[in-house]
């Protein structure tokens, strides 16, 4: 199972957070999924359908560019442990800069169930239990 959760990741990662659409959402997530944005801190957590709607809202307003590079993945048990780089360019003010991003994706009976990210890969090592 833990494999074929690091495909799924793999496959969202792909379309990039502004191409899953709604349909896909709900074949793949627990429909209280809770997506803990980076911004999350500062703006509260995203649950279900209508959170990461408005995730895919909050994104495309802040930033003209949001273009994910991820590059490690790997099966912590059930949950998937990624990351890389996050290429953004503020709206309005046109700074570009890559940002790093790790994310720890939670699943529950074969769908996402949670998906936090974290601004170092030591975090995120650290959330699954791990050290570096």
């Amino acid at each position: 199972m833990s494999q074929e959760n690091v495909e799924k990741v793999r496959a969202w990662v792909a379309k990039g957070v502004l191409g899953v659409t709604e349909a896909e959402f709900n074949e793949s997530c627990d429909p209280a999924a809770e997506l803990i944005a980076l911004r999350s801190g500062t703006e509260g957590s995203y649950r279900g359908l209508a959170g990461f709607l408005r995730f895919q809202a909050d994104t495309a307003t802040t930033f003209e560019k949001f273009q994910p590079r991820y590059e490690e993945f790997h099966a912590v048990g059930d949950r998937v442990l990624f990351g890389g780089t996050i290429r953004v360019r503020g709206a309005g003010s046109g700074v570009e800069m890559d940002i790093p991003a790790w994310n720890v994706v939670d699943f529950r009976d074969g769908k996402i169930s949670r998906w936090e990210s974290f601004g170092s890969k030591a975090d995120a090592l650290k959330a699954v239990g791990l050290a570096e």
